[in-house]
């Protein structure tokens, strides 16, 4: 969604760097991220290009959904973004307030808000314009716990209450079975019943088949309807091995 490229702008942003997150102190690479580029969520004309794509996209082809990935800020750990001229002018403008300068400002909870609410209308702006051609499941990949609110101002919970998602896809990668599981007690906890859940798991960082069939297991254990794997290209002959002789032995029942 809002990723646009890796280690250079990418083909949007070089037609529209003026469509760019800028950190803090005017820099558009995200260091805490490996030199990716972001389009800036607040950017009014970046946002109307995005949803036209993927409104084109629902009219020309038979999709069955949208999965929204990067549906978020840039990592804010290191340094926060969110500070183009654009996202800082509509910022005073909507709310009256400066622009905060550092962490301690009085205005810095207040201008998270405001990204939070960037991410969030856009997640409901998307929805509608693609629901007006075909209905269809909207979908998304989030990050556990607080992380996804504090350092990547996505407030995937609201999404939920408001009813902006079908389902979801948290994305749980650790090589610890036991972090694994304790996101996945938080996660039914804070999402019971409302919509369905379906963990990833990162095959990206575990090239262990044994490893990996125990993460898989867990989804039997809390019975949770399914699960995915970040991502193919990362799979090897090992992980096909343990995953087909141990949980997925049985064809799926659809």
């Amino acid at each position: 969604m809002f990723f646009s490229g890796y280690k250079r702008p990418g083909e949007i942003l070089e037609k529209h760097p003026n469509w760019a997150a800028v950190d803090i102190s005017g820099n558009v690479p995200v260091k805490a991220e490996d030199d990716k580029y972001f389009i800036d969520p607040a950017h009014k004309e970046a946002r109307k290009f995005l949803i036209n794509t993927f409104v084109d996209m629902v009219e020309r082809y038979d999709l069955d959904g949208l999965h929204l990935d990067y549906i978020r800020y840039p990592l804010q750990t290191e340094v926060p973004y969110g500070f183009s001229s654009y996202s800082k002018e509509l910022f005073t403008q909507t709310t009256g307030l400066e622009v905060p300068k550092n962490s301690t400002d009085k205005n810095w909870q207040a201008f998270n808000k405001f990204k939070e609410e960037q991410v969030t209308t856009f997640v409901k702006e998307l929805r509608e314009a693609v629901l007006l051609v075909k209905p269809l499941l909207i979908s998304a990949a989030v990050f556990p716990g607080n992380d996804g609110i504090v350092n990547k101002n996505q407030n995937w919970p609201l999404w939920i209450e408001e009813g902006y998602l079908d389902f979801l896809t948290p994305m749980l990668y650790s090589r610890s079975t036991s972090l694994v599981e304790h996101w996945i007690q938080d996660l039914i906890e804070e999402i019971g019943p409302k919509i369905p859940f379906y963990p990833a798991l990162a095959a990206i960082s575990i090239p262990e088949g044994d490893l990996l069939v125990e993460q898989t297991m867990l989804i039997q254990k809390h019975n949770l309807d399914g699960l995915a794997f970040f991502a193919w290209n990362h799979f090897n002959d090992e992980l096909f091995d343990c995953l087909i002789k141990g949980p997925f032995r049985s064809r799926a029942n659809r």
